[in-house]
């Protein structure tokens, strides 16, 4: 990695797990105990960073048409990046950003059906795609803690 991580990404059972570890809770309480939940800020100073993100989304994984079986979107991974913020297409180091092709667009047209005398129909759109521009820049753990 070429950069030190400022962000790290972790699913929600990889939170709770890291949350809930023995040597982060002693340093947590001062070595009073080994039990406990520490917040996530406590996390964010030990670890020096400047953000954690917990991925809470559920993912349908059922064909179309079956019974939906949801399940964790970040399961139990981790992610460990280096973000610039100032980063864009013309220069700055950093693990992803949202590039953007052209200007937003956007327009409007007279709708005689809406409300009791009539309206306006409003389209607002821009056309972004989000890029990893720099592999080293970041780590992923799968299954970072058991199931």
């Amino acid at each position: 990695m070429i950069m030190r991580p400022n962000v790290a990404v972790l699913g929600r059972s990889t939170a709770t797990a890291l949350r809930q570890n023995p040597s982060v809770v002693k340093a947590y309480n001062g070595t009073l105990g080994e039990d406990g939940l520490v917040p996530l800020d406590f996390l964010r100073g030990l670890l020096e960073l400047d953000e954690i993100v917990v991925g809470s989304a559920f993912v349908n994984i059922a064909r179309p048409g079956q019974k939906p079986v949801l399940v964790r979107a970040w399961a139990n991974h981790a992610a460990f990046i280096y973000r610039n913020l100032l980063a864009d297409t013309q220069g700055g180091v950093t693990f992803g950003f949202t590039a953007q092709f052209g200007s937003r667009v956007s327009g409007s047209i007279p709708d005689p059906d809406m409300g009791m005398r009539g309206g306006q129909r409003v389209r607002v759109g821009e056309s972004v795609r989000e890029l990893i521009v720099a592999h080293d820049c970041g780590y992923f753990f799968q299954n970072a803690v058991s199931a």
